[in-house]
């Protein structure tokens, strides 16, 4: 796949309102996290076409792969993190900005999957205030890039490309066995590690095989319309099925993976295609996906907070709606700059990243240090008469927190 696809763009912006509306508590979207599985899906086809492309220009690099999944990901994620900072400072209480900086060292070491699952699950109530909880799938995301990347330098470079297919497959096969095998067992570690999601990413993969290994099947000439409709169907009702998909992923995970895979294998234009996937708004919607995945999530749980999750659904699904138009702004500005390698060119954009790399974490430590600015935010937020109620809370507080770590590890 050389040229680029619309209807990609219309399948991630499927899978990013439906993670919004489900964020947003809209009952009709109660499994709109399967939007997720959909994103993973679509990475795993994508990245595994830039690995072809790349091998048949004259050889894969490791270092040139990786460095393009940078600039997709960390200036936006950096500067997300960055401006965050004085609202969730300003809006939480000390033990809860301490928790949010943990967060942050884990989310820029990579690893914020492996934190959340320790701390607690996707589904706990308590997750409603962990304003980036939804980076564990980031985390994911660029730990697949990593281990992909480094599977395709050995294997790729020193036995070539039958042998890395051949790994590819028993990966896929073993993570999804495992994942459906024990997701009753060990529900949050089939939920957060990448082990037992990568078979999702991969089942994306040898899609992207299967059409660059045989580009002109008879059935993908015969029932393009048909194919993708029928994905398009499938990812649909898994999304609006009335079911409890709880534990997740799941063999109930394999809908919204066929689906996805169908509607990525079957790649012609049609005029129902184009109606659907391929209209301005939702290509829009799909490009701005990454920075409104980003932006959603902190503002609702910003907005929960505030009101001890008293405010309607309404006003959530309007904030998201909100957070989009702040996306789309981020999106123009930081995400296409960085992008492009004649406008940021290498040294320029190490140095951004360094940059922020550095400011993410003086803030970090400096509020871990400090108890969440607690003598400051003392000052800013108590009077006199309130700062020996806050101190019994604020230790209360910690003992629970404290109890329920340890009992989740």
């Amino acid at each position: 796949m050389n040229q680029y696809r619309k209807d990609i763009d219309g399948i991630r912006a499927i899978a990013v309102v439906s993670v919004v509306l489900f964020h947003a508590g809209l009952p009709q979207f109660k499994n709109g996290f399967i939007g997720v599985d959909v994103f993973l899906v679509v990475s795993g086809f994508l990245i595994f076409n830039l690995i072809i492309q790349e091998q048949n220009r004259g050889g894969f690099l490791i270092r040139t792969f990786l460095e393009r999944r940078a600039r997709r990901i960390l200036p936006a994620l950096f500067l997300v993190l960055i401006v965050n900072v004085p609202i969730f400072v300003y809006v939480f209480s000390p033990v809860d900005i301490v928790n949010v900086f943990k967060s942050y060292l884990a989310i820029v070491f990579q690893f914020p999957n492996a934190y959340f699952w320790q701390l607690s699950g996707y589904f706990d109530p308590k997750a409603e205030f962990q304003p980036f909880l939804h980076t564990w799938s980031i985390g994911v995301e660029v730990q697949f890039y990593v281990l992909i990347g480094l599977l395709a330098a050995c294997f790729l470079a020193n036995r070539g490309r039958f042998t890395f297919l051949q790994v590819i497959f028993v990966i896929f096969i073993f993570s999804m066995i495992s994942s459906i095998a024990i997701a009753s067992w060990k529900s949050g570690a089939v939920f957060f590690l990448l082990p037992f999601r990568i078979w999702e990413f991969l089942a994306g993969s040898l899609v992207a095989i299967n059409m660059t290994l045989k580009p002109n099947t008879w059935i993908r000439n015969r029932l393009q319309s048909f194919g993708k409709l029928l994905g398009l169907s499938i990812l649909i009702m898994a999304i609006f099925a009335p079911t409890n998909y709880e534990p997740w992923p799941s063999y109930m995970t394999l809908f919204p993976v066929v689906g996805t895979c169908l509607m990525l294998y079957f790649d012609q234009d049609n005029r129902w295609s184009k109606m659907l996937l391929e209209n301005k708004a939702i290509v829009l919607i799909g490009k701005v996906s990454f920075s409104w995945f980003l932006w959603h999530w902190p503002i609702i749980t910003y907005l929960n907070y505030t009101t001890d999750m008293q405010i309607s659904t309404k006003y959530l699904v309007l904030s998201s709606v909100v957070t989009f138009a702040l996306a789309a702004i981020q999106w123009q500005v930081i995400e296409k700059l960085f992008r492009d390698k004649n406008r940021v060119n290498r040294v320029v954009f190490l140095k951004y990243i360094s940059a922020s790399l550095i400011i993410i974490l003086i803030m970090s430590i400096s509020g871990i240090l400090t108890n969440g600015f607690k003598s400051v935010w003392n000052s800013v937020r108590l009077s006199g008469n309130q700062v020996e109620i806050a101190e019994k809370v604020f230790i209360q507080n910690q003992r629970t927190s404290g109890v329920r770590i340890k009992d989740s590890g």
